[in-house]
């Protein structure tokens, strides 16, 4: 989970990884829009 922390700073965007990561799953969710989410994760 450390690199995941790393990668996040440089983008400059200035917020914590946390807030970079909701984004993404909240994609996922409309995408599939079912659990299955987890699976692929």
């Amino acid at each position: 989970m450390s690199q995941k922390l790393l990668p996040p700073p440089p983008t400059g965007t200035g917020k914590r990884p946390v807030a970079a990561e909701p984004p993404s799953r909240s994609h996922f969710f409309t995408n599939k829009g079912e659990d299955s989410t987890d699976d692929e994760l």
